[in-house]
């Protein structure tokens, strides 16, 4: 796949942001999805990045969409519209590219680069979540169809995306089999639920599907039967924490700019003390931009997750954002509602992966003790 050059991606994204994202105030706190504003990202090409020229996108790889997710955010001053653009491009990029059959990708890709068509991953179900254990969305086959019954919740660009990739179970015993399934969105025994109200990564649309006894054929199926969990579901959630680590670089560098802002605003003296806190910060966000680029890199090359880079990432932006607190606290400054907004974002972001991220460091000191036996 072709590579495009850093700072032509830099520009372009930076340019659109400014124009387009920052003179939206109302972005952070509106219900409805900015329609409007996704066509216009779609007429200027930003779908088109990470996608095979075939299929008439611009080439690139995770590297690229990690620096585009950034620019767009450290310019436009919203983590939500970033993190929609940047979740459609992995499905695109990832998922219908790399498991599509060549039908599937001639029909999608095309539609997907000129921003005609959104789609949807579905695999967390209501009060089960996405554990492979829990899952009882199931299909059963019939002949040459198959027939899927269940729910899912929490799907990112559910309420606008025309197509959702639906994992069901195929298969029960010891070993589950899930397959991926192609649904459009006027599929008779498919209805697409009211956006979910989160307070978080607004106008990032979240939302909600019923199925029943939604009849497909067997090329609906999106990938190998019976493999979709272990190829996709665990991929590209590894996937998407390393590539929304730019998202969250971007959103620290417009936290520090509005600052900035703030500071000079406020008519804060520039005194040593203040010099050397906000060198500080500069220092720690060179440092995420650079195990965010790095963490890129390794997935382009085809590298296996790298944990340790996730788990710095996070516990340094733990320590950016308390000292950012530190530094408005003392200084007494006033920030406005975008700082606001994006510093509530960082945290509800933070709060989704603590988990996940205190389950890699228990790993990892698992791993250490045993060396050591």
């Amino acid at each position: 796949m072709t590579s495009i050059p850093s700072g032509q991606i830099i520009e372009q994204i930076s340019r659109f942001a400014a124009e387009h994202i920052a003179p939206r105030y109302d972005l952070s706190n509106r219900e409805d999805f900015p329609h409007d504003l996704w066509e216009k990202m779609a007429q200027d090409g930003l779908f088109k990045i990470g996608i095979d020229e075939f299929y008439g996108g611009s080439g690139g790889g995770y590297l690229n969409l990690t620096e585009a997710a950034e620019a767009l955010v450290k310019n436009g001053y919203n983590m939500g519209i970033s993190t929609s653009w940047l979740y459609q491009q992995i499905v695109a990029r990832f998922l219908i590219a790399g498991f599509g059959s060549a039908d599937q990708k001639r029909q999608y890709l095309p539609e997907m680069v000129r921003g005609e068509l959104t789609a949807s991953f579905a695999v967390s179900e209501p009060q089960r979540g996405a554990h492979p254990k829990y899952i009882t969305t199931a299909a059963v086959k019939d002949e040459s169809f198959y027939i899927l019954t269940g729910e899912k919740t929490y799907l990112t660009n559910g309420p606008i995306a025309q197509l959702f990739i639906v994992i069901a179970v195929t298969a029960e015993g010891r070993q589950r089999g899930f397959t991926a399934f192609l649904v459009p969105r006027q599929k008779a025994g498919l209805k697409v639920g009211p956006p979910l109200n989160l307070n978080f990564l607004k106008p990032s649309p979240h939302g909600s599907i019923v199925l029943n006894n939604c009849r497909l054929p067997d090329t609906a199926i999106l990938g190998k039967e019976g493999t979709a969990y272990r190829e996709m579901v665990i991929a590209i959630g590894e996937i998407e924490d390393i590539v929304m680590l730019g998202t969250a670089a971007g959103a620290m560098a417009a936290q520090l700019s509005l600052l900035i802002r703030a500071i000079n605003e406020d008519k804060i003296a520039a005194t040593e003390l203040l010099q050397v806190k906000l060198g500080a910060q500069n220092a720690v966000l060179q440092t995420l931009r650079a195990v965010a680029y790095t963490a890129a890199e390794g997935l382009d090359r085809g590298e296996a997750h790298s944990t340790s880079l996730a788990i710095t990432f996070m516990n340094l932006t733990a320590e950016f954002q308390t000292n950012m607190d530190a530094i408005i606290n003392e200084w007494n400054l006033h920030t406005n509602a975008g700082y606001n907004y994006l510093r509530a974002d960082l945290m509800a972001m933070m709060a989704l992966k603590k988990k996940i991220t205190q389950m890699r460091q228990e790993k990892l000191g698992l791993e250490l003790l045993k060396e050591t036996k």
